[in-house]
């Protein structure tokens, strides 16, 4: 698997957030219990602003939006088929967990 197919699954599953045994999408308590926790989600799901500072690797894991003077992260994060180890997506198939915070929770 190159980058820009890693990118690719990636923004598939970020803009669609859909959940199975294979991606797993995690909200952090501040995000869960926010009033802006749609607009939050809508958001990362639009988000397209990968750069040098966010995306070195190229693989569209990681971004930042801000609502309502909040800024909030996502991190795609690469797991072996069971969730207990994390997995070079590079070598092996991959789950996939994205999780999504206030930045104050990092």
């Amino acid at each position: 698997m190159n980058k820009d197919a890693i990118a690719k699954q990636n923004d598939l599953f970020r803009t669609t957030m859909i959940c199975t045994n294979k991606h797993h999408v995690v909200l952090t308590e501040g995000v869960a219990e926010s009033k802006d926790r749609e607009e939050v989600i809508t958001k990362v799901r639009n988000f397209n602003d990968f750069n040098e500072d966010n995306n070195p690797y190229g693989e569209n894991d990681f971004g930042k939006v801000t609502v309502n003077k909040t800024n909030y992260y996502f991190k795609i994060d690469y797991y072996d088929q069971n969730f207990e180890y994390g997995e070079d997506p590079y070598v092996s198939p991959v789950s996939r967990a994205m999780t999504i915070m206030r930045t104050d929770e990092y």
